[in-house]
Order: C-alpha cells, then structure tokens, then sequence
C-alpha cells in the first residue's frame, strides 16, 4: 500500500490528523483539503490527492511517479479497467 498514492494519501491524513489534534493548529489549507477527500479507491479522488501532495510538498516529493493504486491493484485495473 506504501509506494502508490492510495498509501501516501492514507498516511498523510493520519499523520496530519493526529498533529492537528495534538496540537490544536490550523493546517495549511491545502492539507485541510486532503483530509476532506474520502480515502478510496476513486481514481479522480486519488489524482486530486496527487496534485495537493505536490502542490504543499513540491515536486522533489516524487508523488508524480507513484501509481494510483498499489501495484497489484494497478495492473489489475491495466486488464479489466476495474479497481478492485
């Protein structure tokens, strides 16, 4: 689940969901908008998570060259267009 969008995005909302209620901060809007992205397997969702990664961590970050899906998942949605 790590190395794809899926994974990142699964962990920046934990991380970033935690350090706003340790500390009780406002976050950077465009990290307030991926916490409100449902976590799932939509692909438009998980593009939309690609961009906000790049746009607040810049595209050093790599996000850009991760699948959407895990790897198993992408070459199963290469052949049947389906996600799961």
């Amino acid at each position: 689940m790590a190395i794809s969008i899926y994974g990142e995005m699964d962990a920046w909302q934990y991380e970033f969901r935690i350090y706003k209620r340790m500390t009780g901060k406002e976050l950077h809007p465009l990290l307030e908008e991926l916490l409100a992205l449902p976590l799932s397997f939509d692909r438009s969702i998980l593009r939309q998570a690609r961009g906000l990664m790049t746009k607040f961590a810049g595209k050093g970050y790599g996000a850009w060259i991760l699948p959407l899906y895990p790897i198993t998942k992408e070459i199963q949605h290469f052949f049947t267009r389906k996600p799961e």
